[in-house]
């Protein structure tokens, strides 16, 4: 448990316990089996920084906790009373954070802060259940990053997509964790056209090509993988972009991490759009054959670590390792 530099100040003592709760309990629940700095540290360190921050993370500890006790017990009328409370003091704490946060971003256009604020934003929406809001959120979440990386270009080439290219600006971890964004806007009614998807899968292209032969820690192998993933899914949705005009259907459904990029099918369609977009069917069939390679590789390289985790005894790291090999 990392421990804040400086003291907090809290306006009450359900505040200071809320906090506690998420540095012992939510804090870990949101990192997962994937050790980062992000959740144990960097938030935490932004907890000092920027009161917005803090109240966020109370909210969210507050909303986790009144969501896992009405899960876990009945809901007898004391029960329902303190999921009451806790809900009502999540929604005033993120109310609180959410103005706090827009005084402090018109005031400084701090790139780092604002991709901390919309992950947690995100993180607190999804939690709640309200999508369209997460969704919205991950898009101008997505936009900012893509901003800073363009006003802030990688000089290593084998470092996109897997790292950040100032990380004396924002860190490695945050930018991974903004990668979230990505996933989220691609899972849930994606407005980006087909031609930015074929961009997008191109994301890291050198990095993929110099992957390495062996995975020497889980760190290494689940940024690649996730990068992996990443251009898979814009495969996918480019795919489905232009399945949606009438040009190309998917005959079956994409089972990525099991079977690679089902076989795509090439219908002749109506051509409806002003501006059409052509479909080839050998680019494909060689875009295909790209993410099968890539996903090869990568269980080729992580399968000595794989054997080696399952023999050991950190029951997290086998199950993070289980989580990916899946």
């Amino acid at each position: 448990m990392v421990v804040p530099s400086s003291p907090l100040k809290f306006a009450d003592e359900t505040e200071e316990r809320y906090f506690r709760t998420f540095q012992n309990e939510t804090a870990a629940e949101l990192e997962g089996w994937f050790d980062s700095s992000f959740w144990h540290r960097l938030i935490l360190q932004a907890c000092v920084e920027e009161p917005f921050t803090q109240k966020v993370v109370t909210a969210l500890a507050a909303m986790s906790t009144s969501k896992k006790l009405l899960h876990n017990t009945d809901t007898d009328t004391s029960h329902r009373a303190i999921v009451a409370q806790q809900t009502e003091f999540a929604y005033k704490q993120y109310q609180k954070a959410l103005q706090e946060m827009r005084n402090a971003l018109e005031k400084a256009g701090d790139s780092r802060k604002a991709l901390i604020g919309c992950i947690l934003v995100c993180c607190f929406e999804s939690l709640v259940g309200n999508t369209a809001s997460a969704h919205a959120h991950a898009i101008s979440g997505q936009r900012l990053l893509e901003q800073w990386l363009v006003q802030h270009p990688y000089k290593n080439p084998l470092e996109i997509g897997i790292a950040s290219p100032a990380s004396h600006l924002i860190e490695d971890d945050i930018i991974q964790a903004a990668n979230f964004f990505n996933c989220q806007v691609s899972a849930y009614l994606d407005p980006r056209p087909a031609s930015e998807h074929a961009r997008l899968r191109h994301e890291g292209d050198e990095t993929m090509a110099h992957m390495p032969h062996k995975f020497e820690t889980m760190r290494d192998a689940h940024r690649y993988a996730m990068l992996m993933f990443r251009r898979i899914i814009h495969s996918i949705r480019e795919v489905a972009e232009l399945a949606g005009d009438g040009r190309i259907s998917t005959n079956s459904n994409f089972q990525i991490l099991e079977e690679g990029v089902s076989a795509l099918s090439i219908s002749p369609g109506k051509d409806q759009s002003p501006e059409p977009q052509v479909a080839d069917p050998y680019a494909f069939a060689v875009q295909q054959g790209q993410c099968s390679l890539e996903l090869s590789r990568w269980r080729s390289a992580f399968s000595g670590l794989y054997e080696r985790i399952m023999l050991s005894t950190d029951k997290r790291e086998q199950a993070a390792a289980k989580s990916l090999s899946k």
